[in-house]
């Protein structure tokens, strides 16, 4: 059904805004929301596909067009990395994806063994006994939680032994 935008001052839905946004997107079977520390609104939907919208104006923007691996990808979470400002993005079948802020491209993480999880969930945390700063928890479809390093962009291997005594 789309998107439903509500103006938080009236608690009422902004039909305007609303009409314009949806009037813009790809498709209204929409997977996964995503409003980013730039007041963009990523977009996945259930059939394939990612817009990027500005959350203000409503407008659909180009920062994504023609950079993303196939149209009909399915990306099943997105989470933005509060230090660099990176959008990262999860799939059911090719891995992890990221699009870089600053030089705005899009592509996919260098760790390859990340493509053999079907990834439903990201979660950006701080695991200290583990000794990294920057981690993300990816929930996988019958393989378990994995950590992933976000500086090297590839698995860390902990023995679930360490992770009990913490």
């Amino acid at each position: 059904n789309g998107l439903y935008i509500i103006d938080i001052k009236e608690l009422k839905i902004n039909k305007e805004k609303q009409e314009t946004i949806n009037n813009n997107l790809k498709s209204k079977r929409i997977q996964k929301i995503l409003l980013d520390s730039k007041q963009r609104l990523w977009i996945s939907y259930a059939d394939g596909g990612l817009n990027v919208c500005d959350a203000v104006s409503g407008l659909i923007l180009n920062v994504i067009e023609n950079k993303i691996p196939k149209t009909e990808t399915i990306f099943s979470y997105i989470e933005e990395d509060p230090i660099s400002g990176n959008i990262i993005f999860s799939t059911f079948d090719q891995g992890l994806f990221v699009y870089e802020e600053k030089s705005r491209t899009f592509r996919a993480f260098k760790d390859k063994r990340l493509m053999n999880y079907p990834i439903l969930t990201l979660l950006y945390g701080e695991l200290p006994y583990i000794n990294k700063e920057r981690t993300m928890i990816i929930g996988t479809d019958n393989y378990g939680f994995k950590l992933v390093d976000l500086d090297s962009e590839k698995l860390i291997d902990i023995p679930l032994s360490k992770a009990r005594h913490h």
